[in-house]
Formats: structure tokens, sequence, C-alpha cells
């Protein structure tokens, strides 16, 4: 005979985020294009307002395996800067080939928040997000060479610098 067993209360919270629209993944708050048609404004180092970039350079993992990318986001202006985020999430990654072609846009899930964090000159916001195999929009990555592109998931129209890193996949022994 089995033995019923509730389920796990943080299984059925979840659960619940998910049905009241509280929880859901960044790409539906606010849908995320591919990156070469990013809503975010292209800027030079002489135009830019804010600085988005990949803390290291390169990354090497294990071809298969998950992984963590800390981003960084720098007031670099002399003067604050709003922004509004319309959940939980800061940033997004997306992995693309030497030559530009996308290959994963990793999904994450968010709560459903509007926040406004204010940026004084110089300061940075730092975030990490996960590259975990499994996960919607992430695919394992064969050996090889690619590139990691931060993605500002703010509404705010600044001109941002986005410096991107590289990604060393290497094959597992």
């Amino acid at each position: 005979m089995r033995e019923w067993r509730r389920p796990d209360r943080g299984l059925r919270l979840l659960a619940l985020m998910l049905g009241a629209g509280v929880l859901t993944p960044c790409n539906r708050v606010r849908e995320v294009p591919d990156v070469r048609r990013s809503t975010v404004k292209p800027a030079t180092a002489s135009n830019a307002t804010l600085e988005l970039q990949v803390v290291y350079d390169p990354i090497v993992v294990s071809a298969g395996r998950s992984f963590v990318v800390p981003v960084r986001l720098r007031n670099v202006t002399g003067a604050p800067v709003t922004l509004m985020f319309l959940s939980s999430c800061s940033f997004r990654l997306a992995i693309a080939t030497a030559s530009g072609r996308v290959v994963a846009q990793p999904e994450s899930l968010c709560l459903s928040v509007i926040r406004e964090p204010t940026l004084k000159p110089g300061d940075v916001l730092d975030d990490s997000v996960t590259y975990t195999i499994g996960e919607p929009g992430v695919v394992p990555l064969e050996p090889g060479t690619y590139r990691v592109i931060p993605v500002l998931l703010s509404v705010s129209a600044q001109p941002v610098a986005v410096r991107e890193a590289r990604l060393e996949v290497r094959a597992t022994p």
C-alpha cells in the first residue's frame, strides 16, 4: 500500500506564485528581443550613461556543465541615474558564436515587481546570471569559443555601453 505524501510546502508556494502570475519567466515579464535587435540604446564610451559588463573575461567552463556569470552595471556619469525594472531580474545573457549568431538566451524565474533603483555617480549594481543546463532557453554548449553578451532588463531609456566576454567551453575529460 502506498503512503500518501503531502507536496512539499516550497513546491506548493511556487505553484501558487506561478498560477497567480507573481512569478514568471523574465521574457514573459518583458519580452527581451534578440540582442542584435535590442531595445537598449547602443552607446560609445563618449555618450554612455551606464556601462554593462561581464565581470570575468574569459570565462572557462567544461562542456555540458552549468555555470554562473557575474554581471556589473556602473553609472559612468556625474549625475544619478534611475532605472526601472518590471521584475526582480536585472540582467539576462545571450550566448553567441564568434560570428554573432545567438545560440542561447537563458530564461530566469523572476518575481513580477516594479523596482526603481537609483545609481549615484560611480555606483555599481552587481548580480549574477546562472546558465543552468535543462532550463528554458539553455542548451548544452559544444566545446569551442563563444561570446557572452549581458542584456539589461531595465525599461529606462539610458544609453548603455556593453562589454561582452569570451566564453571558452572545454571538452570534458
